[in-house]
């Protein structure tokens, strides 16, 4: 799956956008598929749309890089020092130029110079000195009812296109995907979107509708921070804004649990091929205006009222929204949240047969901690955890780790908003969290990245179900090193398969082998008095346990071991007789772990050595015991002796 990037130094095009809309903070992932473009001749192409509201290009499969002129036309781009620019070359009209730059090159310049953190700081420290009660960069939790103003805004170019009652149950309705549904889903019933008491249309809908004596900004070069201020005098008639100061201190604003939302007559510039007008979805903040005596926050959210030609979807709407609830953008290169987070491309997930972010993907279990949607349970000290998805009392772990960094583990099942991941399975999700970094770049590693179980992103999650992985830990592709290269000594470990309810085994310190000082055999169900069963774990491998051989006792054979004392236990090793014979050696086992020595349960680990004397190392899923039990079913030659030089077991004293 191909990711998104955030870019910052400005193509001439780009450079016009950001003059129309001068104080986004935030905004709207490009939609990250391959679909149908249009020149305004007529010509068609097959382009994928990278980036945002601050620099965004086009690809297409064959590796160019076109960007696209004030009369639609996209043309071949190229590299400069320091800015992609167009050529003035249409693509697939005119003539290749020499100059043009293929993708691969571009991405190499975007790596190299890696802007995005600069330039979202430098934007950030402007917002910050404009509107300082307005944003302070921080994440705090967001609970309780909050009231949305749904403005929608039409244009003397063009005019809001849907009705209002549809608005209202695309933000409002219970039932139907909207985006009051979503948040009370994804915060645990924590979040009541509501509407806005208003008096136009139908009252107390939450949705104003206005028409703006002007053409829409994107060809009028009106800044968004007017087309708000202005939107929002029309809107005073129908609005008291005084009724909605909760707390009385003469400012509506979040405080109040009141946001503003805009639809922009027009369509999403996010989704690819759209054309004039258009406006590129983003959270940001106007002036602070006066209206009914009180102060009137600029924060708003604005997007396009069109995604191809239909009405927009909920998924933008709701990553926005989570931009006024105080959550950063997360999308970044190298797939390290893509569509497993609505802060990353998640706004656009759907299901079959609908259209692109009908059904958003939940947040990251970083953003529910942030929000308030959940409380993590710390993890300090080995134990087993049983983990459990929305809306089945969901909890997430956090891991602590050396480098001030930690692993939030949450449970992802494919059911409501998540039914639209683009995943094989559900399953335990581990996300590596470093808040010091302040972007989720790969510059020297992301802020948020999730810890895929294998290297396909369509099948991140661990769970037990053919073969697949089902452990995260220090020996595992990728590992649970700290960014810094040290040993964590994480081990998590699911027996599990998808499900609402998942068992999660925790081991915090990193598994070492066990002394046999204190052990003693509890059981042993045949030896010779040559071969003795406590040579099986004497720290000799020169000796070995071998059952009797004359007379024959038939398999199975087992050795019960008593520990001495409680450990968690991840993993045992077993060594065949060193004295150049084979007789004896293990083929097929079962090995168990119990508390008592007497109810066993099922096995930890069923499977075959290979056929040779070599030390054999088995890891499983953690288990807390103070006895060993190693059965042999048969052996390597189908001969009805087992022997043993050495068993040995690693874990984490309890």
């Amino acid at each position: 799956m191909q990711r998104i990037f955030k870019f910052l130094f400005m193509s001439v095009f780009s450079l016009i956008c950001v003059l129309y809309f001068q104080t986004n903070a935030f905004a709207a992932p490009a939609y990250d598929g391959v679909v149908k473009m249009k020149q305004p001749s007529g010509d068609f192409f097959e382009g994928m749309l990278h980036g945002d509201e601050w620099f965004h290009w086009v690809s297409t499969k064959d590796g160019d890089v076109l960007l696209q002129d004030q009369k639609g036309y996209w043309n071949y781009a190229e590299l400069t020092s320091d800015e992609l620019k167009s050529t003035g070359k249409k693509y697939k009209i005119d003539k290749k130029p020499s100059m043009a730059v293929n993708e691969n090159n571009l991405n190499k310049w975007i790596k190299k110079y890696n802007p995005q953190a600069k330039k979202k700081q430098e934007h950030m420290n402007k917002l910050q000195k404009e509107s300082p009660k307005n944003i302070d960069g921080t994440v705090t939790p967001v609970l309780g009812t909050k009231k949305l103003l749904v403005l929608l805004i039409g244009f003397t170019d063009v005019d809001i296109a849907y009705n209002d009652n549809d608005w209202s149950n695309k933000f409002f309705s219970t039932n139907q995907k909207s985006v009051k549904n979503y948040y009370n889903e994804v915060s645990n019933g924590k979040v009541q979107i509501t509407p806005a008491s208003e008096a136009y249309g139908t009252q107390n809908d939450g949705v104003v509708k206005i028409k703006l004596d002007y053409a829409h900004p994107s060809t009028s070069g009106k800044s968004m921070s007017t087309v708000i201020t202005d939107a929002l005098v029309k809107a005073d008639s129908q609005v008291n804004f005084a009724s909605l100061d909760t707390n009385n201190d003469q400012v509506i604003d979040s405080k109040d649990g009141f946001y503003i939302v805009s639809f922009l007559a027009g369509n999403e510039q996010a989704a690819p091929g759209a054309p004039l007008p258009y406006i590129w979805a983003h959270q940001s903040y106007a002036p602070n205006t006066n209206h009914d005596g009180v102060t009137v926050s600029g924060m708003y959210t604005a997007q396009g009222e069109k995604q191809y030609g239909h009405m927009a979807t909920i998924g933008i709407p709701a990553h926005e929204l989570g931009h006024s609830f105080g959550l950063p953008d997360l999308y970044g290169d190298n797939n390290h949240v893509g569509s497993l987070s609505i802060m990353g491309n998640g706004s656009w997930n759907s299901l079959q047969g609908e259209d692109y972010g009908a059904t958003p993907g939940h947040m990251d279990a970083w953003s529910k901690v942030k929000l308030g949607f959940v409380t993590p349970n710390v993890v300090n000290t080995t134990n087993n955890f049983a983990l459990n998805a929305i809306p089945n009392n969901y909890n997430v772990l956090k891991i602590p780790l050396k480098d001030n960094t930690y692993f939030l583990v949450e449970n992802r099942a494919k059911v409501g908003y998540d039914a639209s991941l683009p995943t094989n399975s559900g399953g335990i999700a581990v996300w590596h969290i470093d808040e010091s970094m302040n972007n989720n770049s790969s510059d020297p590693h992301p802020f948020i990245d999730i810890e895929q179980s294998i290297s396909e992103y369509q099948d991140p999650f661990y769970y037990t179900n053919q073969n697949h992985a089902a452990t995260f830990g220090p020996d595992t592709n990728p590992n649970s090193n700290t960014y810094t290269g040290e040993k964590s000594g994480v081990t998590i470990t699911t027996t599990s398969t998808s499900n609402s309810a998942m068992n999660v085994a925790v081991t915090t310190k990193e598994a070492s082998l066990i002394p046999q000082t204190n052990w003693t055999l509890k059981y042993v169900d045949s030896y010779n008095w040559y071969n003795l069963g406590t040579y099986a774990f004497d720290g000799n491998k020169d000796t070995f346990w071998h059952t009797n051989w004359s007379p024959v006792a038939p398999m199975p054979h087992e050795i019960q071991i008593d520990l001495g004392t409680t450990y968690n236990l991840s993993k045992f090793s077993y060594l065949p007789r060193q004295d150049g014979q084979i007789n004896g050696t293990i083929k097929d086992y079962e090995f168990y772990v119990s508390g008592d020595g007497v109810n066993w349960g099922t096995a930890v680990s069923i499977g075959a050595f290979a056929n040779n004397t070599n030390l054999k190392e088995v890891s499983f899923a953690n288990k807390t015991g103070r006895y060993i039990r190693l059965r042999a079913l048969s052996e390597v030659n189908n001969n009805p002796w087992t022997s043993a030089a050495e068993i040995n077991v690693f874990g984490v004293a309890q």
